[in-house]
């Protein structure tokens, strides 16, 4: 048996969710033929608000994508349908650039993400839209499906089909991708939208949300609660500041309410908590709940960041093409296998301080999951000529350098690096460390004159 509908018990299982875009307010339909026989929900409109600001910025595709557009296969397939059957509202015929940039996209994805089953969306470009509003996309939710590890638990229909290894619903898309057709749009792939909107930025976004980039918590009238019976595989990941589960919380309650308008949400994946430095991963939680925003999104720190592309709004001007470190955390922990043939990606935060006349100690950030190990590479400051200092294992987030001579200025870099490669260098961080002189003093005390 190949699809839910031929599994007694199944019906009811399926849930539509549907999700704001980056920005402006969506409306989301749930995409069900009338000869379903799954119960589809539909959570109706989902508020968003553009940024109007100007943030030029580009953040390149990850190292993967270099090697797919090289003709290797790729970890994913994903078929696009353009303004196809599942498509609602008022469409527009597609650009033939808008749908390069669609499929540049989706292509990223295709290079990160491993699936069994082919991702089967939507992309629809429409004309109804509100102008605020850039995009919205929409997916269905499997409870339980074949082969999940968690029970009583909701996964998006894409991860489902992967787990299950077959289409749970062949007549219904994995996601549905909503696209303002009205929008003053950057469609080149380059990264320099000007002071244009990059849609191959928005698309990203939206492509991970329905891949599972979603919670099933709300908040009305000040009560919290989960829209559905069970929690979606992202809320179990999901606490406050202290740690406490937010399922620990009474559904519906205003205690819950007021934890996810307290602006200390955080999400505790163990991959997401080692892309994010070994800590928990902030979520966006304003003091006033937006659906389809609020707590589905990247905390605003992320911003100006490589991992900023999930944060709930874009500039004019910002491109970012990848889904960064801790996005791809985050999807792994609720259950995705991203490809880990590509290079692991750079540590950050890089700093050094002398210890003493001969000692450096340095510490960084491993950003990466799939690494085998790290370089450390020192200049002498005065005169760059980069040396391997040391090879370090898988993990390591600091060292001692016990080689270094003292009064001397040192820069020190350091990346990570797999079988497939490595990664881009760290930051450069500096120190100096101290004179081994010794002075020796006397003291002179003055004659006392009678």
């Amino acid at each position: 048996m190949n699809s839910l509908s031929q599994r007694p018990g199944m019906k009811r299982r399926i849930l539509a969710l549907c999700l704001a875009g980056i920005a402006g307010t969506g409306f989301c339909m749930a995409e069900a033929q009338a000869t379903s026989p799954f119960l589809i929900q539909e959570s109706g409109f989902v508020p968003v608000v553009l940024d109007n600001q100007y943030k030029p910025s580009f953040t390149p595709p990850p190292p993967s994508f270099t090697d797919y557009r090289a003709r290797r296969a790729p970890a994913a397939q994903v078929h696009i349908s353009f303004n196809g059957s599942s498509c609602r509202g008022t469409l527009a015929a597609w650009p033939a650039e808008a749908m390069t940039s669609f499929q540049y996209a989706s292509d990223i994805w295709a290079s990160l993400v491993n699936s069994t089953v082919a991702i089967e969306v939507a992309a629809c470009w429409r004309t109804d839209l509100s102008t605020s509003n850039l995009g919205t996309t929409s997916t269905n939710l499997v409870q339980d499906p074949p082969n999940a590890p968690v029970k009583n638990t909701y996964y998006p229909l894409s991860l489902s089909n992967h787990l299950a290894g077959t289409r749970l619903v062949p007549t219904v898309p994995d996601m549905i991708v909503d696209i303002n057709g009205n929008s003053n749009w950057y469609l080149g792939t380059d990264g320099n939208p000007g002071y244009k909107v990059d849609l191959v930025t928005v698309v990203l976004h939206e492509i991970a949300h329905g891949l599972g980039f979603i919670g099933a918590f709300t908040v009305s009238s000040g009560s919290g609660s989960l829209r559905f019976p069970n929690p979606a595989i992202y809320d179990r990941f999901t606490a406050d500041g202290s740690g406490t589960s937010l399922l620990s919380y009474p559904s519906p309650s205003t205690a819950l309410g007021s934890v996810l308008t307290g602006g200390g949400i955080y999400f505790t994946g163990a991959a997401a908590r080692k892309a994010n430095g070994g800590l928990s991963v902030k979520l966006y939680a304003p003091s006033t709940w937006v659906s389809g925003s609020s707590y589905t999104h990247l905390d605003e720190g992320f911003n100006s960041t490589q991992n900023a592309v999930m944060t709930y709004s874009i500039g004019f001007g910002e491109a970012i093409h990848t889904p960064g470190p801790v996005t791809s955390g985050i999807l792994t922990d609720i259950g995705w296998q991203l490809n880990l043939t590509e290079p692991p990606f750079a540590p950050a935060n890089l700093t050094a301080s002398g210890l003493s006349s001969t000692q450096v100690s340095l510490t960084w950030q491993d950003t990466s999951t799939n690494e085998d190990g790290f370089r450390l590479e020192r200049t002498l400051r005065s005169s760059v000529s980069w040396q391997l200092l040391v090879s370090l294992p898988a993990g390591s987030a600091s060292y001692v350098d016990a080689t270094a001579a003292a009064g001397t200025g040192y820069l020190y870099r350091i990346q990570a690096f797999n079988q497939a490669g490595s990664s881009s260098y760290s930051n450069l961080a500096e120190a100096v460390t101290t004179s081994n002189i010794n002075y020796a003093y006397k003291l002179y005390l003055p004659s006392v004159i009678r």
